[in-house]
């Protein structure tokens, strides 16, 4: 090793070493616990920021919101539901065109097509409907979306049929206005977010996922697509409107977007909530801090998921979530939320109807119309403890640092443990020189000094590159023979989990890795470990914070015990980290008062989700679990039983 590493170079060099090895114990759990309560305490008011505009040419409060047609919009409602009734199995495609072309729009069709990557092939078509509204005082060049999924009567989720029939109220409003300057599409979607994963899709001309999704060809376009709306109303009552942000693999809106969003819900004083909870009336008490840290928690758990927000149903086997259609416009660079109307009767506070609602997003569409410019300024990267609060990253970024520098001072310190191969060379030549010629050709392996930690390395990553890309073939396979979809990905993953518990015997030759060897193996799994939780942090940093909050405790102190009863503790620690069990628990956790069988077949739901998403939508949770996480877990379960 070079002088700066070496701890017997001698000199100051060996001082900081020394210093470091006998430090490092005590000061990484300490920094660790102080990570944490940093974070935890910028839940508190004073501690974080309030929201405000920083592209300045949105001017949300100079815009006058008009639309006061609240007759026509529940005419146009009671048709659509009466239309809905008349045709329970189709989307009423031909009513919603008729709509449009009265009112002089440009109306296109656009088809799907799906093949079901699990089961037994099967093909689901959808078909989507969109409207131009072409910019009196432009030339094309931007456009702006409003979007709603349409959702069939007897569909396992809430109806949305007030949010098709405000799309068309408003094209009217919109269409008898000359000061628009960017196009307007008005887009209704099947099957949820596939549908607009879809257009989008065929609007780019880029393919999504791994080639099971057809997208087709659209007849027609707009502009350059800046923003989009995207809008579920369950009820013509609405108690408040949620705003949603999170997006696919935990990406966020431009955050001037979801202010203006809260901002105009305000001003024409509707309640506006974010993770579906409203603004404690006190955050400046301790209850106001516990709703604010919930409010937090909650909104770390949607972004770490890595799915648009909202839960995932049975529609199309649970191909589509549902809500949160926005999610797919991020991918493509559009900074889009979705506005969740609900009629919440344990909400407290008096009930809008659906021409505030309108009057909200007409003031949205006229303040993104002055856009000179795509959103670029504000913050891409944040946490919301509530309404009109945000952590920037310049905030949470600190706390995360103290978290996780454990990591790397373990690393670092385990290093500088390792025998020095200087002080060694001589002794290992003259041990080479004593050699027979017939010995030469050996494994290096067999070499004292030279520890066989490779494939302590190699096996775990190949086993989950093995595991993800068999899940599939194993699926079908499982299926053909009778499995439901959601048990045959359950029974995969658990086979490779418990089965993965006998590697450590398998890979290695001996039955015990030498000291110098653990050491090289902790030093590389720390560094992995530290590579995968920091570069996580720049793009999804609550998943990031959650991984690196329940892995460090035990990357520490994962290496062999020569006492069985800490070897046993060890590995129930460890076993309590496994990525399948931190599934198990999460799903567990979310639904705290269901029977142990109705949370083991929700698990099974969601891990079969977890996988569609991977391949349909390109979701990346799934894939980093099998091929990153997995293997680190592996290496871990392999120090603590090397002994």
């Amino acid at each position: 090793m070079g002088l700066l590493t070496s701890p017997t170079a001698g000199g100051s060099s060996k001082k900081f070493a020394n210093i470091l090895i006998k430090w490092e114990p005590v000061v990484s759990p300490l920094l660790y616990i102080a990570g944490i309560i940093w974070f935890l305490a910028l839940a508190y008011h004073p501690y974080n920021a309030g929201t405000y505009f920083s592209e300045n040419a949105l001017l949300p409060g100079l815009v006058t919101n008009e639309f006061s047609d609240g007759s026509e919009l529940a005419r146009l409602l009671k048709a659509l539901e009466a239309e809905a009734a008349d045709h329970p199995d189709t989307v009423p495609h031909p009513w919603i065109r008729a709509q449009f072309r009265q009112l002089g729009l440009q109306v296109y069709p656009h088809n799907f097509t799906l093949r079901y990557p699990l089961g037994n092939g099967s093909v689901f078509h959808g078909e989507n409907t969109y409207a131009v509204l072409r910019a009196p005082r432009s030339g094309s060049t931007e456009a702006l979306v409003l979007s709603a999924p349409y959702r069939r009567p007897g569909a396992p989720h809430p109806p949305n049929h007030a949010a098709v029939a405000m799309l068309v109220a408003l094209a009217k409003y919109f269409r008898r206005q000359v000061y628009w300057a960017k196009d307007i599409v008005f887009l209704v979607t099947e099957h949820e977010q596939l549908g607009v994963a879809a257009w989008l899709s065929a609007y780019h001309q880029q393919p999504v996922g791994h080639g099971l999704l057809d997208a087709g060809d659209l007849p027609g376009r707009a502009g350059s697509i800046q923003a989009a709306i995207n809008l579920e109303v369950e009820s013509a009552t609405v108690s408040h409107v949620d705003v949603l942000v999170e997006g696919l693999n935990g990406q966020l809106p431009n955050l001037d977007l979801v202010k203006m969003a809260h901002w105009i819900c305000h001003q024409e004083h509707i309640q506006h909530t974010t993770q579906g909870r409203a603004d404690h009336p006190r955050p400046h008490s301790e209850a106001g801090y516990r709703h604010s840290l919930q409010t937090l928690l909650h909104m770390m758990a949607s972004q770490a998921a890595g799915t648009p927000t909202g839960n995932h149903g049975h529609y199309l086997r649970s191909v589509a979530p549902v809500e949160g259609n926005h999610g797919h416009y991020l991918r493509y660079g559009i900074q889009a939320v979705t506005l969740r109307a609900l009629d919440d009767r344990s909400m407290p506070g008096p009930r809008s109807g659906l021409s505030h609602l309108a009057r909200v997003l007409e003031g949205m569409f006229r303040s993104l119309n002055n856009l000179l410019e795509r959103f670029h300024q504000s913050f891409f990267f944040y946490l919301m403890p509530a309404t009109g609060r945000y952590i920037s990253i310049g905030l949470y970024m600190p706390p995360f640092a103290l978290v996780a520098i454990g990591i790397v001072l373990r690393a670092l310190t385990c290093w500088l443990r390792l025998p020095d191969t200087d002080d060694s060379e001589g002794r290992q030549q003259e041990a080479e020189g004593a050699e027979s010629d017939g010995k030469k050709g050996g494994n290096a392996c067999d070499r004292p000094s030279e520890p066989c930690v490779l494939p302590c390395v190699l096996a775990p990553h190949a086993l989950g590159a093995v595991t993800l890309a068999g899940l599939v073939p194993l699926t079908q396979l499982l299926a053909a023979a009778g499995w439901p979809t959601e048990r045959a990905v359950f029974a995969g993953l658990l086979t490779v989990s418990v089965g993965s518990l006998l590697l450590p015997a398998i890979t290695s030759r001996r039955s015990a890795l030498s000291e110098s060897g653990r050491l090289l193996l902790r030093c590389v799994t720390l560094i992995e470990l530290g590579l995968l939780v920091f570069t996580a942090a720049l793009f999804n940093i609550s998943l990031a914070l959650i991984v690196t909050t329940l892995y460090t405790p035990v990357a520490l102190s994962a290496r062999y015990y020569s006492s069985a009863p800490a070897r046993l503790l060890a590995s129930l620690c460890l076993l309590l980290v496994h990525p399948f069990t931190l599934q198990l628990a999460a799903v567990a956790l979310g639904a705290p008062a269901l029977a142990w069988r109705a949370v083991l077949a929700a698990d099974q739901r969601a891990l079969a989700v977890a996988l569609v998403d991977s391949l349909v939508y390109g979701a990346r949770l799934l894939d980093v679990a099998c091929t990153v996480l997995l293997p680190l877990w592996l290496q871990m379960w392999t120090l603590v039983h090397c002994g």
